[in-house]
């Protein structure tokens, strides 16, 4: 008997009956089997064995069977997984590499550009100094002054005074 209320509880349960249906159901096929077993004969105690029991059994099988199949579809796909992952981990890595050169690239990029502009203004500031002292941007004063011999190191003759001209 214990058989039969353990089968409708997990056949009604899955069918979406509520606890007191269930438990209703139970007693009244419980009652019906004891009134059999007293009064009729174990022939009609097997139909309704057959009846109201054998369609519970079968379900439970087909859905313990479902679980079956379902745990081994979920096995082969952990499997698959666990296969797959020295694959993952070398492409995993590629990729860090391949991401870790492309921005060690743009930083050697960027530093050029940085340096390439401070030589600019570096540059700038010299022309812009010079140009503060020889009164102008042209720089005509002094570039007369060392043609005129007043600068340098010639021993006061200017270059166009040398020996080749």
């Amino acid at each position: 008997m214990i058989l039969v209320n353990i089968s409708l509880q997990v056949y009604f349960s899955t069918e979406g009956y509520k606890t007191a249906e269930i438990h209703a159901k139970v007693e009244e096929i419980r009652v019906i089997m004891l009134d059999n077993i007293r009064t009729r004969s174990p022939l009609l105690l097997l139909g309704y064995f057959l009846i109201f029991i054998m369609p519970i059994m079968f379900c439970c099988v087909d859905k313990a069977f479902k679980r079956g199949d379902n745990l081994a579809d979920i096995e082969s796909k952990a499997q698959e997984l666990h296969e797959s992952t020295p694959i993952f981990s070398r492409a995993a890595e590629k990729l860090k590499k391949k991401k870790w050169r492309q921005n060690k690239n743009v930083t050697i990029a960027l530093a050029m550009c940085l340096a390439c502009i401070c030589c600019c203004v570096c540059v700038a500031m010299v022309y812009f100094i010079l140009a503060m002292a020889c009164g102008g941007i042209a720089l005509n004063n002094c570039v007369l002054a060392s043609l005129q011999g007043g600068g340098g190191g010639g021993g006061g003759r200017s270059y166009l005074e040398g020996e080749g001209w």
